[in-house]
């Protein structure tokens, strides 16, 4: 249930702050007032596109807010729950805020985290059902009335299902394309495949192979030079002249020397004497590898062949010299996937045979369900249209079942058929029907799915427009008929439909200093009176207008109070 809603700098609206209560409340005002203003601004916050314009002129922004309270056990609970948007601390409270900034910027916050208006409008589809004098215009969409049909059937659970099996079966369809998207189904490519790991089978490249052989090459091409290297490296360390080890060790004798003299040299002492010894072991590393650097003719060309191999192979298979080995796995992964393909796709195509039954046996059950559930929907929602002024309808909701279409709500699409004049034939409904006409039929079918997708809060726009007499009546006892189940707010022009509100916003639009204002203020009672009186006789209110308000008013069911 809507119990609060706060709007500032929004259209015409400074700044407004209203309370809201269960069952049915009305909106009046003149022609003009903007009544909708406050249907329009709940949409936004349920994440409808806005524009710069829908801010007030010389704001910087406009703020929206509302707080829903929701039933622990409703979709909506859920889905806080699953986005992790549900505040622990406000229980099944949900907090909507949404600023529009002159600019052109939007933000938007559940529970004061930031959402996405997608997410708004998901959100939107278990809390909020607008049936504005645009929104009748979803009712002409043949999905929208197969909504109508499932919500009038409970059948959530069988579309659930269906649903289910459809997506397991796409999953499958997905899985074999791509097996036949692959290079195995061309015997040409199968043969290549072969060939190619033969090849590398035949080579046998290893892991680190390439690297290992690349430095062997570079050390047993330049075993000369490096040995000339290494000797002349041992004769600067041994040359009893002038050699590193020579004048190391004169100068350890030195400081041996003073350190016995002065203790604090004892530390530059130990330091020549760890250089002295690294000198040593570096000496006889020298003189092993000297005796390493071999010329080796036979293993260099061995090794010289070895890496042409590599390199030519690697070139053929469009890969670097070091990835070869990594390549032959892959192909051989391949070949082995290759192998097993047969059995593969015999297997998957088992297994989408068995879903397509699967699917076809479900879409049948929701289809004979939706027949039934169509048929009762279409005599309930006919009953009620003589009483809305469309005594001559005849209506029917007509299943269209194709199994060409099968999709993952089924296989059925339905059209509301209607004809509104004695001797028409029926039509579908967009062809027929005015916005009057589809506004009452509308609000005839929301009566019969009183409990329609869980949605607790139904705004209707102007639906009795065009009507008055007993027709008004009928229609504000539909809606009194909703609020019993939903919290129900109503523009409305009709004083028969406001005289049954349990609460009276009214609309007024003034103009202060050159701009226009509009105020939606809670009526008292008198107050109830004087504009009842303004809607049953205009401008002129008489006594004899106020005792007719005040008999409507009196004549309340005990819903309305």
């Amino acid at each position: 249930m809507l119990q609060r809603l706060r709007i500032r700098h929004f259209a015409t609206v400074e700044s407004i702050e209203l309370e809201f209560g269960s069952g049915l409340t009305v909106l009046t005002g003149e022609t003009g007032a903007g009544k909708s203003i406050l249907f329009d601004a709940l949409d936004l916050l349920f994440g409808a596109r806005a524009d710069t314009g829908m801010v007030r002129a010389g704001a910087e922004r406009c703020e929206l807010e509302a707080l829903v309270q929701l039933a622990p056990d409703s979709a909506a609970s859920r889905w806080l729950s699953e986005e992790e948007l549900q505040d622990p601390d406000e229980g099944q409270q949900l907090l909507l805020r949404r600023v529009l900034n002159a600019d052109g910027g939007s933000k938007a916050w559940v529970n004061g985290q930031q959402v996405t208006l997608s997410s708004l409008r998901t959100l939107a589809e278990s809390v909020l059902d607008i049936h504005g004098q645009h929104a009748h215009q979803a009712l002409l969409r043949p999905a929208e009335q197969r909504e109508w049909v499932d919500a009038f059937g409970h059948l959530a659970a069988q579309r659930q299902a269906m649903k289910g099996a459809w997506m397991t079966l796409q999953a499958r369809r997905k899985e074999l394309q791509t097996l036949d998207s692959a290079a195995f189904s061309d015997p040409a490519q199968r043969e290549l495949l072969e060939y190619q790991c033969a090849e590398l089978s035949e080579f046998a490249p290893e892991a680190g192979e390439f690297e290992n052989l690349s430095a062997e090459f570079l050390r047993l091409n330049r075993v000369d030079e490096l040995r000339a290297d290494c000797a002349q490296a041992l004769e600067l360390l041994q040359d009893e002249d002038g050699g590193v080890e020579s004048l190391l060790g004169r100068a350890l004798r030195l400081v041996e020397s003073l350190a016995s003299a002065e203790p604090r040299l004892a530390d530059a002492h130990e330091a020549l004497e760890q250089a002295a010894a690294a000198l040593g072991d570096a000496r006889h590393s020298l003189q092993s590898g000297e005796e390493r650097f071999e010329s080796d003719p036979e293993r260099l060309t061995e090794i010289s062949r070895r890496l042409d191999q590599w390199e030519n192979l690697a070139r053929k298979h469009r890969c670097a010299a070091a990835d070869l080995a990594e390549h032959w796995q892959s192909l051989q992964l391949r070949l082995n996937q290759a192998e097993n393909e047969d059995s593969e796709r015999s297997r998957l195509q088992a297994a989408i045979a068995a879903d397509q039954q699967q699917c076809a046996e479900r879409a049948a059950t929701l289809s004979q369900a939706r027949s039934a559930a169509a048929a009762e929907l279409a005599k309930q929602t006919l009953a009620r249209l003589p009483a809305l002024g469309l005594e001559h309808a005849r209506l029917e909701l007509a299943l269209r079942s194709d199994p060409e279409q099968l999709g993952p709500d089924g296989q059925d699409s339905v059209h509301i058929l209607v004809s509104l004049n004695p001797g028409q034939p029926l039509q579908p409904l967009a062809k027929v029907a005015s916005g009057g006409e589809l506004a009452r039929i509308s609000l005839a079918l929301a009566v019969s799915c009183r409990a329609r997708a869980e949605v607790p809060i139904l705004l209707f726009d102007e639906v009795d427009v065009g009507v008055g007499g007993a027709i008004a009546e009928a229609i504000g006892e539909h809606l009194l008929a909703l609020a019993a189940d939903n919290q129900v707010l109503c523009v409305t022009h009709q004083p028969q439909v406001a005289a049954l509100g349990r609460a009276h916003l009214l609309v007024r639009k003034e103009v202060r200093d050159g701009a226009t204002y509009s105020q939606i203020s809670p009526l008292s009672e008198d107050a109830r009176v004087e504009e009842l009186s303004r809607m049953a006789g205009g401008r002129a209110i008489t006594e004899q207008t106020r005792a007719h308000a005040r008999a409507l008013l009196a004549s309340r069911p005990a819903l309305a109070k």
